[in-house]
């Protein structure tokens, strides 16, 4: 079972990436939203990282997990920046406090907290404004677009050079001709 919900929102007033999750999480939907967190961290070159763990009503993530993201290149790159990890559960709350402990090098803002307005009242911010990002889903049509694509790029590659043709790089633009004159 993996993370039911995980919602992306931004302040662009204030560059606040505030990342909201919901039902259970374990170690594969943390991972995961921890490296789409990542992506929106770049993408909005937020200021401030709230990750909002209040709504999460089952926790599955093990303490190995922890050491490793603890020491996996932080969301907000540049260590001066704040970053907030909202958990009102005292379990919760103990594995961000060992994720806490663990970063705190590459994270020496990282703060824990049990509320959002926690975090919000520690930046001096009130009733801030915050714009839903959308969240990428994979298109299972593309997934099957590109399977489809190499399998016939190998069929191509094993059979048409042999024969003096060429491969036809307006649907392979990833295949380079010049490999098979040698």
């Amino acid at each position: 079972m993996t993370l039911s919900t995980m919602r992306f929102e931004f302040n662009p007033v204030h560059k606040i990436l505030l990342a909201r999750f919901e039902g259970r999480i374990a170690d594969e939907s943390l991972a995961e939203s921890y490296a789409t967190n990542q992506k929106y961290a770049i993408a909005t070159d937020a200021s401030v990282n709230i990750a909002d763990y209040s709504s999460v009503t089952e926790i599955g993530v093990s303490t190995a997990f922890i050491r490793h993201l603890a020491n996996r290149a932080p969301v907000l790159a540049e260590p001066t920046r704040p970053r907030f990890i909202v958990v009102p559960t005292s379990v919760g709350l103990g594995l961000a406090r060992m994720f806490q402990i663990l970063g705190e090098p590459t994270r020496p803002l990282l703060q824990v907290v049990h509320t959002l307005d926690e975090a919000l009242a520690a930046l001096g911010i009130q009733a801030p404004h915050f714009e839903p990002l959308v969240v990428p889903t994979p298109c299972p049509s593309h997934t099957v677009a590109q399977e489809v694509r190499k399998i016939l790029l190998g069929v191509a590659v094993a059979l048409l050079p042999s024969r003096g043709f060429r491969v036809p790089t307006q649907f392979f633009p990833q295949f380079d001709n010049r490999c098979l004159e040698a």
